[in-house]
């Protein structure tokens, strides 16, 4: 059999201050589709705002008062129960880690999303955020100003124990990934394989936060590679998100940037992005 159209479809749920008009950010929900036509080489993306009721019922259990950010959606391994990972704001203005914890979409059931828990075993009196996995599920990475600055923390997470379980631990040492790390603030980091990217203002940049990326191999975190002109620009990248598809060899990427061109603030955007990189997963 021929495919002559490779395609991907994915919902999405993003931070956003679209409702309020510019003021507090809550959490929204779309769709992001790419085609590519081998015939004609066309490669075309399509976005749009969706109100699906199970998405929609999920953003409204975890949008709070404050600025809800970093989202992140989970499979648990341990249990098969979903997860979305936010940052929120709490009442004096420092950002801490939240999850809910739910029965993953089935048909056209909604259920019990219930409310937000504290992830008390990374959280600590800074601001901590936007957390991410690698593919085990054994080993977490987040971002955090406890020493000052912005720095990428890794922890490992015991294979016997639920999300939920290990979330409501008290806090754990974390140890700051010193080859990603330095004297400026790195942020959002996200694993994929055996890949984080994440943002950094530290200098030898385009201008502003740029996006990088690190390949882990032989047991570290490799020194990290900024993108480069093709995805940075004078102004600031965001939150990037990195994903493949099985019928593709580059990588696409998902950032924010609030470069000229958008139509004002923050804008998302998508690319292809290629990676001299053997993709493995990450192993102890």
């Amino acid at each position: 059999m021929d495919l002559p159209v490779f395609s991907g479809r994915s919902t999405a749920v993003f931070s956003s201050n679209r409702a309020t008009q510019g003021g507090t950010f809550d959490l929204v929900t779309g769709a992001l589709e790419y085609t590519f036509d081998k015939y004609t080489g066309e490669f075309s993306v399509t976005a749009e705002m969706i109100n699906e009721p199970y998405l929609t019922a999920l953003v409204n259990a975890a949008n709070t008062e404050g600025d809800d950010l970093g989202p992140h959606r989970i499979l648990s391994s341990t249990d098969s129960y979903e997860y979305l990972i936010t940052t929120k704001e709490g009442p004096g203005g420092t950002l801490d880690l939240a999850y809910l914890k739910y029965l993953p979409q089935l048909g056209s059931n909604i259920p019990d999303f219930g409310a937000l828990s504290e992830v008390s075993i990374l959280n600590s009196t800074a601001n901590d955020g936007y957390i991410t996995f690698d593919a085990t599920q054994t080993r977490v990475f987040f971002t955090s100003d406890r020493e000052g600055q912005y720095d990428i923390f890794g922890v490992e997470k015991p294979s016997n124990i639920t999300l939920a379980e290990w979330f409501g631990n008290s806090p754990v040492t974390v140890t700051k990934i010193d080859s990603i790390a330095s004297d400026y603030d790195d942020k959002c980091p996200f694993v994929t394989r055996n890949i984080m990217v994440f943002t950094s203002n530290r200098p030898g940049g385009m201008g502003g936060y740029d996006l990088y990326y690190s390949v882990y191999k032989d047991g570290a975190w490799g020194s990290p590679v900024n993108f480069g002109p093709g995805i940075n620009s004078e102004a600031n990248e965001y939150r990037p998100i990195l994903g493949y598809h099985p019928e593709y060899e580059n990588y696409f990427m998902v950032f924010s940037s609030d470069r000229p061109g958008g139509k004002g603030g923050y804008d998302l955007y998508f690319a292809g992005v290629e990676l001299d990189v053997i993709p493995t997963l990450i192993t102890k």
